[in-house]
C-alpha cells in the first residue's frame, strides 16, 4: 500500500500588499505542506485535514484538485468564513500582519475518524500537525488522538503559542505546559523564534541549538529538530535509550527565488523520508535538501526536482552522508 500522510491544520487565504503597492491574493497554512509534498512523492497519499471556510471552500477544492496524489475527502465545509491573513508590507523585511477567522477547532471525533480511516479507506501512516492558527487542537483532543492511532505524529510548532485577538493583531502565550505536548510526539520542529518563545533561552551558536533540542527530547519525543536558517539544522534523537546529536549543515541554494514555504517543504520533506527510512538524520537531511530546492521556485509545490532526496543526501554533505551511509547515528549525547 502506497504511505499515506495525514496534515492538519488550517487554511488561510492569503492578503498581500507589497511595500510598492502590488495587491496579491493566494492560499497559505497547510496549503504549503501539501503542495509540496504532493509534488515530490510518487507512489503516496496526501490527506490533507482540514476544516475549510463556506466562501473558500470551492476554491480550496479547485486548488487541491490539480495536485497530485491527493485524497480531498477531509476536507469540510464550515459556516463559518475561511481563516484570512492580511499581510501589509511596510519596508522589504518590515510588514504588518492581521489575522481573523480562526479555523472551527477539530474535535476528537473528527481527526480520530479522518487519519483511522474505514471499510474502504486506509488509515493513515503518518500524521503532521501544522498549528497555524494556533487552535487547531487543544491538549486533551491530541492526547485522545495519540491513544487511538499507532501512527507517527509530526509537530510542527509553528504558531502553537499565539492567539490572535479580537482585531486579529498577534499575541504571544507563555507556553509553559510545552512539555506535555511534545510527549505527544514522535518528531518535533521549531525554527530560532519558536525555540526562544518556548525555552525563555536565547541560543546564539550551533551547539547551543543543539542542547536546546536535547532538552526538547527529554519531554518524551523520539527526534528533535531546530532550524536555523543559514547555520543549518540542529537534530537531537534517542535510539534504544541512547541520545544523539548533529548540526547538520545548510545546503548553499544558487539562484534563490523565494523563501516562503520552506519552513513546510522541509517538514514535508524530513517526515516523508523518516516514515520511510526510520532514520532521523537522514530523514533531516533529506528535509533540508527539500527546503533548500523549494527556496529556488516562486509559489507552492513545483518540487519533482526533490525526488529520492534520501538517496541524495550528500547534496547536503559528501562527508556527513557518508558517515550516515554506514550507520552513525550523531555523536552521543548522554
Amino acid at each position: 500500500m502506497p504511505t499515506r500522510i495525514a496534515i492538519l491544520g488550517a487554511i488561510v487565504y492569503d492578503e498581500i500588499i507589497t511595500h510598492d503597492g502590488q495587491h496579491i491574493e493566494s492560499f497559505g497554512g497547510i496549503v504549503y505542506n501539501v503542495a509540496a509534498l504532493s509534488s515530490f512523492i510518487e507512489d503516496g497519499v496526501v490527506l490533507p485535514v482540514s476544516n475549510v471556510g463556506f466562501d473558500r471552500y470551492d476554491q480550496v477544492l479547485a486548488l487541491m484538485a490539480g495536485m497530485d496524489h491527493v485524497d480531498t475527502s477531509q476536507l469540510l465545509r464550515t459556516d463559518t468564513p475561511c481563516t484570512h491573513a492580511k499581510l501589509i508590507y511596510h519596508g522589504s523585511n518590515y510588514r504588518e500582519e492581521i489575522v481573523r477567522h480562526m479555523m472551527p477547532p477539530f474535535s476528537a471525533p473528527r481527526i480520530i475518524s479522518a487519519v483511522n480511516g474505514d471499510a474502504s479507506t486506509p488509515a493513515a501512516d503518518g500524521i503532521l500537525i501544522n498549528f497555524v492558527n494556533g487552535t487547531e487542537l487543544d491538549l486533551p483532543t491530541l492526547q485522545a488522538l495519540r491513544k487511538q492511532t499507532k501512527a507517527p505524529l509530526y509537530l510542527d510548532m509553528h504558531n502553537i503559542m499565539v492567539r490572535f485577538d479580537a482585531d486579529g493583531k498577534k499575541q504571544y502565550l507563555d507556553f509553559v505546559e510545552w512539555p506535555e505536548w511534545v510527549e505527544q510526539f514522535d518528531f518535533v520542529q521549531m525554527n530560532e523564534f519558536e525555540c526562544e518563545k518556548v525555552l525563555h533561552t536565547s541560543p546564539s551558536s550551533p551547539k547551543e541549538f543543539l542542547h536546546a533540542a536535547q532538552t526538547v527530547l527529554a519531554a518524551g519525543a523520539a527526534a528533535v529538530v531546530i532550524t536555523m536558517g543559514p547555520a543549518g539544522v540542529a537534530l537531537a534523537h534517542r535510539r534504544e535509550g541512547i541520545e544523539y546529536g548533529c548540526i547538520i549543515p545548510a545546503v548553499t541554494v544558487k539562484n534563490f527565488v523565494d523563501a516562503t514555504g520552506c519552513g513546510d517543504a522541509f517538514s514535508t520533506g524530513t517526515f516523508w523520508h523518516y516514515l520511510r527510512t526510520g532514520n532521523p538524520l537522514k530523514a533531516a537531511m533529506a528535509g533540508t535538501l527539500v527546503g533548500a530546492l523549494n527556496c529556488q521556485v516562486r509559489g507552492v509545490g513545483k518540487l519533482k526536482r526533490a525526488r529520492n532526496a534520501d538517496q541524495r543526501i550528500a547534496e547536503v554533505s559528501p562527508q556527513l552522508a557518508d558517515r550516515v551511509e554506514h550507520g552513525w547515528l550523531g555523536d552521543r549525547l548522554n
